[in-house]
Order: structure tokens, then C-alpha cells, then sequence
């Protein structure tokens, strides 16, 4: 299912592969290639209306030319990475050179093929894109739901958060924030039930990755 979007926002939570090549005939090869996974693609023939209408939690992957007019795909590498959007990409290049091939690569292009390469090559791309931007789409969500978790502790369960997170044992923590062994102990049953953490070091694991910093 093709949808040509280069003026509407794209949606979020539908894994879809993006196309960024101003050659149709690409729209179509990935096309029929994504139509026998029933995975929608989002077509654009340059970077920049791509950019314009990505959103930030857009999931799936990308298929681009390096060659694009305005914007390059190389640049347009480094525009997701720095943080538009993670999306995994699939380099599919008309005699791509050299150096921008081993340019793509070190910045983390899945790979980069030629268009003349067989559609049994370009489908395992395409798969292996897209379970890295499932495992990524995944690793948001579980930092999401730990970040939403820890915004809703109290101001003392973050102080203790904090004393736990130092290694500070339950005595050392009531005499720290002035208040009784028990309240700190329910505060800490609050903040491991909250959290969903069966352990000490999985709940600073946890807050670590949702790079989340309890203040006191």
C-alpha cells in the first residue's frame, strides 16, 4: 500500500517504511516488495518534505537514495541521527562512490546497495531495517512507560530514590532525610512497586536508561 504524503504528518505508532528518492521506480520495487508484508510505505522525492512532515516517533525504516536533489542522503543521515528520528536506513543508490558508501556505513546505515542489486537482497534489507526499528520502537516505549512512572513518585520517594540510587542502606537514608526507618521503608515498597523493578539494581538500571535523575 503506497501513500504519496509529502505534505501531511505521518503517523506515529503504524511501522512504515519511508522512501526518500525522487526515482518513482523505487516507490515501486520497494512497494511490491513491502505489499507482501503488508507494511505501508510513505513516499518523497527529496529530503526535505520528508523532514518537514517526519514525526519524531515515527517507526519503521528508511529506503533512500544518496543522491537526492537539495539535501543528500548522507546529510539526511546525519539529520535523523542527531535526532529527528532513529530510523534505521537502507541505502538503495543509482552507482553510489565509494566514500559515501563507506561514510554511510560508519554513521550506521543497515547497508548500502546498488539498484541493480537482486530483490531477494533488497527484501532481507528491508527485514533486517525494520526488526532493528522494532527493537528500537520497543526500547522507547519501555523508556517511555519508566519515565512516566518515575515523574509520578512523590517528592520523598524521589529523595530516597536518590539515597538508594548513592547505595545508602535504609538507616543511613532515615537519619539523611530526617524522617523514620518505616517511612523510609514505605517509601522505597512505593518506588519498587511504582517502577515495577523486583531489584535494587534493576530499578537504577531502569532509571538510568529513561535518563531520569530523581532530585531531592
Amino acid at each position: 500500500m503506497k501513500r504519496d504524503n509529502t505534505s501531511t504528518t505521518m503517523a506515529a505508532t503504524e511501522t512504515t517504511v519511508y522512501i526518500v528518492d525522487n526515482d518513482q521506480a523505487t516507490w515501486h520495487t520497494v512497494g511490491q516488495l513491502t505489499g507482501q508484508r503488508d507494511v505501508p510505505i510513505e513516499c518523497f522525492p527529496a529530503a526535505e518534505p520528508f523532514l518537514a512532515t517526519l514525526d519524531v516517533e515515527a517507526s519503521g525504516c528508511l529506503v533512500s537514495e544518496l543522491r537526492l536533489p537539495g539535501l543528500n542522503g548522507l546529510e539526511l543521515q546525519r539529520r535523523l541521527e542527531a535526532g529527528a528520528a532513529p530510523l534505521p536506513i537502507v541505502f538503495y543508490a543509482a552507482e553510489p562512490a565509494v566514500p559515501d558508501v563507506v561514510a554511510a556505513v560508519q554513521n550506521g546505515a543497515v547497508t548500502v546497495l546498488e539498484k541493480s542489486c537482486s530483490a531477494v537482497e533488497l527484501a532481507d534489507a528491508i527485514d533486517t531495517a525494520l526488526e532493528i526499528g522494532a527493537r528500537r520502537r520497543a526500547r522507547r516505549e519501555q523508556q517511555f512507560a519508566i519515565r512516566s512512572a518515575l515523574v509520578q513518585l512523590s517528592q520523598r520517594e524521589r529523595a530516597v530514590l536518590k539515597l538508594m540510587m548513592a547505595g545508602e542502606p535504609n538507616k543511613v537514608i532515615a537519619r539523611r532525610l530526617e524522617i523514620g526507618l518505616r517511612t523510609v521503608e514505605a517509601a522505597r515498597h512505593q518506588v519498587f512497586r511504582k517502577t515495577g523493578a523486583a531489584t535494587l539494581a534493576e530499578l537504577i538500571r531502569k532509571t538510568l536508561d529513561a535518563d531520569f535523575l530523581p532530585e531531592q
